[in-house]
């Protein structure tokens, strides 16, 4: 639970962010392949974005003003006149978004960050495709065979240096 939230509002959260994520177990979904040891070939292009929040990005066409905003005070500022707008308008729509995607993102990363899910990708500021391109890894078979485009960022990052390593 986070933000003093009862252990109920989280799971019921998490079970939502699940829902809407369209998140999949592998083994559960494919038990058989997984009982000979995963998958023969896996081929994939994961999304290349951090798990924080953007705020310029973020607003770009919900709310302008936010991302043309001076610095962060002023962007600060435009975020709590969102918050502050009459409920039901766009303006409030905006942050009600806003706060739903930054509280997605901060589970998200608490996920990323489990050692025992992802301890080659899981640390620092993680980017998504070095949490998919261990995935791979971990559901191909000793005997298979990945292919995933990812940025060189997989080779040269601080982040991703043990992940890349495993490979080499």
């Amino acid at each position: 639970a986070m933000n003093g939230e009862s252990l109920e509002e989280a799971l019921l959260f998490a079970e939502s962010s699940c829902s809407q994520a369209r998140a999949l177990i592998w083994p559960l979904a494919f038990p058989k392949i997984f009982e000979n040891g995963g998958f023969d070939v896996v081929l994939g292009n994961p999304p290349w974005e951090r798990l924080s929040i953007n705020e310029k990005e973020f607003f770009a066409t919900r709310a302008p003003a936010v991302s043309k905003a001076v610095n962060k005070v002023a962007r600060q500022r435009e975020i709590e006149a969102l918050r502050n707008a009459n409920v039901g308008t766009a303006e409030h729509k905006a942050y009600e978004d806003y706060t739903k995607a930054k509280r997605i993102a901060e589970v998200t990363s608490c996920y990323a960050h489990d050692n025992l899910r992802f301890p080659l990708s899981g640390q620092g500021d993680v980017n998504l495709y070095a949490l998919f391109f261990e995935s791979i890894l971990n559901i191909t078979s000793d005997r298979g065979r990945a292919g995933v485009i990812t940025p060189t960022g997989i080779a040269t990052d601080i982040n991703t240096s043990r992940l890349f390593g495993s490979i080499v």
